[in-house]
């Protein structure tokens, strides 16, 4: 048991060394706190793994890989990006984006699924540190327009929308 301990001790770590280390860590940057999607394409931020990231903080903080105030910072700024910068329509976000800019890549769909994953990490998030994130994470959530996305004829939510 002792083993399968230390892999998935390791596997945490290297899961949360992606999302720490492949953010944009450039403070004067539109993009700050949106992480790659992939190694593959180094502008192309995923809003999915910023959510992810941004609950990554909180188990990064916990296991004490990273202080309480550096967890805060990241976490604050990412989520003025997600707030003031990176593109969305009625709330929900592109499902990629512009690393540096966080616009909307290629014409690609407003997404539910990375809505909702996004929307997870802000509002755990705010729940961890209170306060002006939590005031932030309420203001990223209470703009989504949920009513707009659903398929009232079948009455479900539709896995995205694209504008064009």
């Amino acid at each position: 048991m002792e083993g399968a301990t230390k892999v998935l001790d390791l596997e945490a770590k290297a899961c949360f060394d992606f999302f720490w280390n492949e953010a944009n860590i450039d403070l004067n940057s539109p993009g700050y706190g949106l992480i790659l999607d992939t190694n593959v394409d180094l502008q192309r931020a995923s809003i999915a793994s910023v959510g992810f990231g941004l609950s990554a903080i909180i188990i990064g903080i916990e296991r004490g890989w990273i202080t309480y105030k550096e967890g805060y910072e990241r976490t604050l700024g990412t989520l003025k990006t997600l707030f003031y910068h990176v593109d969305h329509y009625k709330g929900f976000y592109a499902h990629f984006v512009d690393m540096q800019t966080g616009k909307r890549i290629n014409q690609c769909e407003f997404s539910t699924i990375d809505t909702a994953i996004v929307l997870n990490g802000a509002i755990t998030s705010g729940e961890y540190f209170g306060g002006k994130i939590k005031e932030l994470a309420h203001r990223i959530y209470g703009r989504v327009d949920w009513n707009f996305i659903v398929d009232e004829k079948n009455k479900w939510f539709f896995m995205h929308y694209w504008p064009e």
